[in-house]
């Protein structure tokens, strides 16, 4: 409660507006009153989904564990005996699933969408497209929606909830003039949220930098595996988390500690999600660093390698 979250895009932004929908659907079915704002109102992720059927994703799951059992080998295994029941990618997961360790959690059903009119007659539902008094807006929004009468600080969560999400920060519409105004934007925003709210902003990977990072108390990155539609010469080689039917990684790049004023990094930092109709993303602990990541690792390190070998010899000149 109280805390906000950086949502760094993908690259066609396909999966982070599933997760800004589910993220307001879920809000909607814990009675948390709703505030959405996007710069552009022709083109807004604005949509809300009713609460998928558990029995029928109990069953799916089921379906999809028999499959597994069937094409498991039934051979036995005399070193690695732990992995004797687990599949390929079973191995490489650590077997922390949301789906198979618990049916806690709000399931969302991506093909029942709910219209604002039904949502209005559980919870407040505020959308702002005017970028200049989005500020003013939220901060009259919680204070009419907050009850009046005494009440203890730490308890007002309990009488009312709120749920806001800031949609296309630093995206292609949005209007600013400088750097310092959108740092202002966000120092205003996180001094305006109270204790008694959940507040979520998305914004392209490709311009966030470590300063934005700053004002949130999580960071996270969501990056697709499907193929990229820019022309290129490099033929299209699937990787393996993709064939495990994998749609894309998450990576989390910034988690305050309560016992630290250093954010860390939580070690099971590489997870791998699949999209679903019926619960949204399902998101898995990798155990092991997928093929892509490691790349990428290796790419950087080079440079930075290269970067100092040429400084270097810059210096003896």
């Amino acid at each position: 409660m109280g805390s906000l979250i950086l949502l760094e895009q993908d690259s066609n932004t396909a999966y982070s507006k599933i997760i800004e929908r589910c993220f307001l659907s879920a809000g909607v079915e814990s009675c948390h009153q709703i505030f959405y704002h996007s710069p552009n109102k022709l083109e807004n992720s604005f949509k809300l989904y009713y609460k998928g059927d558990e029995a029928q994703k109990q069953s799916e799951n089921k379906k999809q564990q028999d499959i597994k059992n069937k094409l498991e080998t039934k051979g036995d295994m005399k070193i690695a005996w732990q992995y004797q029941n687990d599949s390929a990618s079973d191995m490489m997961m650590s077997g922390h699933a949301v789906s198979k360790t618990s049916n806690t959690g709000i399931f969302i059903d991506l093909g029942k969408e709910m219209e604002v009119k039904d949502a209005e007659q559980r919870v407040c539902v505020k959308q702002v497209f005017d970028q200049s008094t989005v500020l003013n807006e939220l901060q009259n929004f919680y204070k009419n929606e907050t009850p009046s009468g005494p009440c203890n600080p730490r308890m007002v969560h309990k009488r009312v909830a709120f749920r806001t999400l800031i949609s296309g920060f630093k995206s292609s519409f949005w209007e600013t003039d400088s750097e310092s105004q959108d740092f202002k934007f966000l120092a205003d925003l996180r001094k305006n949220t109270p204790i008694n709210s959940f507040t979520m902003v998305t914004m392209p990977s490709s311009l966030v930098q470590k300063r934005h990072r700053r004002y949130f108390d999580a960071c996270i990155s969501v990056a697709s595996l499907s193929a990229k539609l820019n022309p290129t010469t490099v033929e299209y080689e699937q990787g393996s988390i993709r064939k495990m039917g994998y749609h894309g990684l998450i990576h989390v790049t910034k988690c305050n500690n309560s016992m630290c004023l250093n954010p860390a990094k939580p070690p099971s930092n590489e997870m791998a999600f699949k999209f679903k109709k019926i619960g949204g993303l399902q998101i898995d602990t990798i155990h092991l660093p997928p093929e892509e990541s490691v790349e990428t690792e290796r790419n950087e390190k080079l440079q930075q390698i290269l970067k100092s070998s040429n400084k270097s010899i810059s210096d003896l000149f």
